[in-house]
């Protein structure tokens, strides 16, 4: 997961897509899967601007990525 929003860039993915490819895991576990990284230093959570409301969206950290 921390490479695909790597992948992402500055913009970042909404809380939708790691959904949609985890879609495989049950809540608890897509949480701590989204948990660990955000914990860790290496995603920071960030408000994203859209048409209609503000998203929330995950965008890597560069100075921490192992």
């Amino acid at each position: 997961m921390l490479e695909a929003i790597h992948a992402a860039g500055t913009a970042g993915l909404t809380k939708s897509d790691p959904i949609r490819r985890t879609q495989f895991l049950d809540k608890r576990q897509r949480e701590e899967v989204m948990a660990s990284p955000v914990e860790a230093g290496f995603v920071a959570t960030v408000m994203r601007p859209s048409a209609t409301k503000p998203a929330l969206a995950y965008r890597a950290v560069e100075e921490k990525r192992p």
